[in-house]
């Protein structure tokens, strides 16, 4: 049977977890920044503008002009509202 975590437990897995980001990531900012903010944070295109879809169609025709953060903004909902997904399935409450 599982026992419920304790708030310390969480915390102390937690700052493991951001030291271990930080030993990644620090060495890659250090050696080259502006290679990795423009790596990481550029979205040039999410979606594809060849699928079927309502933001490639959007961009195809000409109908509207969509930003790099369209596509992203559009995962969200999907991500988080997926009518199989764990929100779905047991809302706030725990599986």
């Amino acid at each position: 049977m599982l026992r419920p975590l304790k708030v310390t437990d969480v915390v102390v897995l937690g700052l493991k977890a951001g030291v271990m980001a930080l030993g990644v990531t620090v060495p890659f900012v250090l050696w080259a920044p502006g290679a990795l903010i423009n790596r990481v944070l550029n979205i040039r295109e999410v979606f594809r503008t060849d699928s079927l879809g309502l933001l490639a169609h959007l961009a195809n025709t000409g109908t509207a002009t969509l930003s790099k953060w369209t596509g992203l903004a559009a995962i969200v909902p999907v991500a988080v509202l997926e009518p199989g997904g764990r929100l779905a399935r047991c809302g706030a409450s725990r599986c």
